[in-house]
């Protein structure tokens, strides 16, 4: 038998798998040497205020597909959810960063925060869509033959 959890216990254990998540990696280029980032993901509210101060920039497709400024989002995320080689990154140090990230590495930085944050929860709703309607198939009413 399945036990149920409350709606306390189940925002309980969404926050703790959005702490307790292993962080994304990915190795930017930087002056001739791999720089290797990491990000950690932010709550849904937090993810929705980011997509919201970052608009689409007018004629971008890419911005127009996802929704916000890709760029823009990716240079604002919070630096307390980023390291760089394994140790926290101080703002100003992550704006430096970005300034200097050639196009393909800031693409890269916002392909993997869209996957964290789109990308990742999508298939994990459509995965338990699925589960559910595979426990409640209703059994056929024809007889056995």
């Amino acid at each position: 038998m399945v036990e149920t959890m409350s709606l306390k216990e189940q925002i309980a254990a969404a926050r703790h798998e959005i702490e307790s998540t292993e962080p994304t990696a990915l190795n930017v280029e930087v002056g001739g040497a791999l720089v290797a980032l990491t990000f950690r993901a932010v709550t849904g509210m937090e993810w929705a205020t980011l997509t919201a101060v970052h608009p689409p920039r007018k004629g971008s497709t890419l911005d127009n597909n996802v929704g916000f400024d890709s760029d823009a989002l990716s240079a604002g995320y919070p630096v307390e959810k980023i390291t760089a080689d394994g140790e926290p990154v101080a703002a100003e140090d992550w704006a430096q960063l970005f300034d200097v990230l050639t196009a393909p590495n800031i693409k890269n930085i916002a392909a993997v925060l869209w996957g964290i944050h789109q990308l990742d929860p999508s298939r994990r709703l459509q995965e338990l869509g699925k589960a559910l309607a595979g426990n409640s198939k209703k059994k056929s009413s024809l007889p056995a033959k």
